[in-house]
């Protein structure tokens, strides 16, 4: 997957969660408390299970899952199509997370962040748990891209165009 980067528009397929999307941007847009709350309703299970699969058992999913919804609050105004607020969210997710993936690998390279995450649940069995080390030591040495792009397309099921 070497040069892939994965366009949101070209994998993501979200359904309809029963909330009105051009309500929760008017509001956004308008900075309503009331429509930050129904985003996170809307969105946070999705954006906390692709962080999830995207990292793993990181202990800094909550700070990239909040740096998410800043990033949303911050920049509604630039959703010119309410119908595409789940493509958007997941877009920003997706971004949020190369980002962040592509800070870590920085970081190691200049030694100031050698420890990787914590694997996946202590809870699993023991050659679960040892396969689940594997791989997500796998996945931290490719690219933040090809990540994205095998969490996208294997673990999340999303067809790529």
């Amino acid at each position: 997957m070497s040069g892939v980067t994965p366009r949101v528009a070209d994998v993501v397929a979200l359904a309809p969660t029963g909330r009105d999307a051009a309500a929760i941007v008017d509001g956004l847009r308008r900075r309503s408390p009331e429509a930050a709350v129904a985003l996170f309703d809307r969105v946070s299970a999705r954006v906390n299970r692709l962080v999830w699969r995207m990292l793993g058992a990181d202990p800094e999913h909550d700070d990239v899952v909040h740096q998410i919804f800043v990033n949303a609050l911050t920049s509604a105004g630039t959703l010119r199509d309410p119908a595409a607020l789940d493509g958007w969210i997941v877009g920003l997710t997706v971004n949020t997370v190369r980002r962040e993936l592509r800070r870590r690998r920085f970081r190691r390279l200049l030694h100031l962040d050698p420890a990787l995450p914590e694997p996946p649940s202590r809870e699993l069995d023991p050659e679960r748990h040892m396969l689940a080390r594997r791989f997500y030591a796998a996945l931290e040495r490719a690219g933040a891209d090809e990540r994205i792009a095998f969490t996208l397309r294997v673990v999340e099921g999303c067809a790529l165009a």
